[in-house]
């Protein structure tokens, strides 16, 4: 089943988000899993705060909250099209860091965009940064989803992440910011 999901999303046969619901209905035919236990691995918390954070981005970009924050992320960046780049990928860890990814992605989506029509830039490398950086969370247990899945059963405190987390986020981050206006300019 995860093959075929796989494969027909690969080949654009199917679109990902379709062919994960084939999938599941598949499973759950199959009897790979019941009902219930699909039922119960739900997580309708994460589900409800990535709903909202995709109402809270277009409301971002409709109310011009994201323009107001791309031309302060400007103003710091004194109109060098990197250094918004850098300011805006620490905005979105530390967001990443607060809520969940997801969310930090969307919030900051239409934030990127902003920030690259106010410098009259191309918006790729701050659309890649912000989903680098909404991915990037590992400073926190709740700032990824897998962080918090291993914090309880392993054991961890939040010490933990902020250690072992600090310098593996900065190493992510200096990567990024190096590598993405090498390969998509701006």
């Amino acid at each position: 089943i995860l093959l075929g999901m796989l494969v027909a999303s690969a080949t654009e046969t199917i679109p990902l988000f379709q062919a994960s619901f084939i999938a599941a209905g598949l499973m759950v035919a199959t009897k790979c899993v019941t009902l219930s236990n699909a039922r119960r691995s739900i997580e309708y918390p994460v589900l409800a705060g990535i709903g909202a954070s995709f109402a809270l981005g277009f409301a971002l970009a409709e109310s011009g909250a994201a323009a107001l924050l791309a031309d302060w992320i400007g103003d710091i960046a004194r109109g060098d099209p990197f250094w918004a780049l850098v300011v805006l990928y620490v905005a979105t860890v530390v967001m990443t860091e607060m809520i969940t990814n997801n969310a930090a992605g969307v919030l900051m989506f239409p934030i990127a965009m902003a920030v690259a029509q106010d410098g009259q830039v191309h918006y790729l490398p701050y659309v890649i940064s912000v989903m680098v950086g909404a991915s990037a969370g590992f400073i926190t247990p709740i700032g990824y989803q897998t962080n918090l899945m291993v914090y309880g059963p392993g054991g961890y405190r939040w010490i933990d992440y902020i250690r072992f987390g600090t310098p593996l986020s900065i190493l992510v981050g200096a990567v990024t910011i190096m590598l993405v206006p090498r390969i998509w300019p701006f």
